[in-house]
């Protein structure tokens, strides 16, 4: 039945969410052999379900197999649908991404630049799917260092998702964390500070600060206040981007992992070891037993953990009753980390919120590496 292979793509994305990769291949497998046989092979919501699997079969590391599936989807999708099908503009993007998981940015670059004429014609250039590519493509400009055909794109993207879905929507504030992004990476901190803040402001009155992309906004905040050294004000975002990561994706997901790696960095660099240690060693225990080692963002991230953890002194055995406290874990006297099953906490571990933004795009750890190169070693969030 259709209704049951949406259910099915529907967990397939929740488990992708949270790093089961392994687990969601089959299903989208299955999802996708079911819609053949119900629809054939050309059908739109068939290629859909070729899209979910071939995404999910780049992140597996089966690029082979990936590559063929979107080079087949695409022919078939132009030989029967036209050029101008959403289909195959969806099929444009997706190959478009897989090129430049590989690192063929200007293959890349040409695809994404003919599904944002395709989209013009079949939508228009304000239109939301449309705001969607031109929002890829200035991220692979930026990657190219192309900033000034970027920048403008961004600025586009942020004025078209106000105009069509206000200013409160999450792909607007998504548009605004890039674009703010973006303005620190080339120095511009005051206007980068102030698009921070208004998105803060508007996630919080919408959405909520627990939205994924409340949390990535406070994260970027708290990583550009940092580097303008006002630690006092970047340690309350890091903290409240820890706290909140944690509820919405759980102890062992990458977005949790890195605010606690950038908390505790900022820590260790004002030499507060004893604090830093205590973060250090929570993210660790939350997630040392679940963390995906499939899932790569986190996995690296949680070794990037590991080597800090070496990196701090020990605490110092003087010091009395007050040690540092941090989340679900602590130190007790003999400086050894308690288990939550000790102090009698339940474990944080919320259902993850799989409320994504429609422009959750591809190429995040590719801007954020490119980010971090240009503004030190904290991480931006996309």
């Amino acid at each position: 039945h259709p209704d049951t292979v949406e259910a099915v793509l529907n967990l397939v994305g929740l488990l992708e969410a949270t790093g089961r990769l392994q687990e969601a291949e089959p299903l989208a497998r299955r999802a996708l052999a079911a819609r053949e046989a119900a629809l054939g092979p050309s059908h739109p919501d068939t290629f859909a379900a070729v899209r979910t699997l071939v995404l999910l079969l780049r992140d597996l590391g089966k690029t082979r197999e990936a590559d063929q599936r979107a080079g087949e989807a695409l022919s078939r999708a132009q030989q029967e649908l036209g050029e101008h099908h959403e289909s195959v503009i969806d099929a444009i993007i997706t190959l478009a991404c897989l090129k430049q998981a590989k690192g063929l940015f200007s293959e890349a670059e040409g695809l994404l630049v003919r599904a944002l004429r395709n989209s013009e014609v079949t939508f228009s250039r304000a239109h939301p799917k449309t705001l969607n590519i031109m929002s890829s493509l200035a991220k692979l400009y930026l990657v190219q260092n192309k900033t000034t055909e970027a920048e403008a794109l961004l600025w586009e993207v942020l004025e078209g998702q106000e105009a069509a879905l206000g200013a409160s929507h999450p792909d607007t504030l998504q548009a605004v964390n890039f674009l703010c992004a973006h303005l620190l990476a080339t120095g511009r901190k005051a206007a980068a500070e102030a698009l921070f803040r208004q998105a803060l402001a508007s996630c919080e009155s919408t959405v909520g600060s627990g939205h994924p992309v409340a949390l990535t906004i406070v994260n970027n905040l708290a990583v550009m206040l940092q580097h303008g050294s006002r630690y006092d004000e970047a340690e309350k975002y890091f903290r409240t981007a820890v706290q909140g990561s944690l509820s919405a994706f759980g102890p062992d997901h990458q977005a949790t992992l890195r605010a606690y790696h950038n908390l505790a960095t900022m820590l260790k660099n004002q030499q507060k070891n004893e604090e830093a240690l205590a973060a250090v060693n929570a993210a660790i225990h939350g997630a040392q037993d679940t963390v995906n080692r499939k899932d790569t963002q986190a996995w690296e991230v949680f070794n990037e953990l590991k080597v800090l953890l070496k990196a701090l002194p020990t605490p110092s055995s003087e010091g009395g009753d007050e040690l540092p406290k941090f989340g679900c874990c602590y130190w007790d006297k003999a400086h050894r980390l308690k288990d939550p099953a000790e102090m009698k906490l339940a474990p944080i571990r919320p259902p993850p919120d799989n409320d994504r933004s429609t422009s959750d795009l591809e190429d995040a750890k590719t801007l954020t590496e490119l980010m971090m190169a240009r503004s030190g070693k904290h991480a931006f969030s996309m």
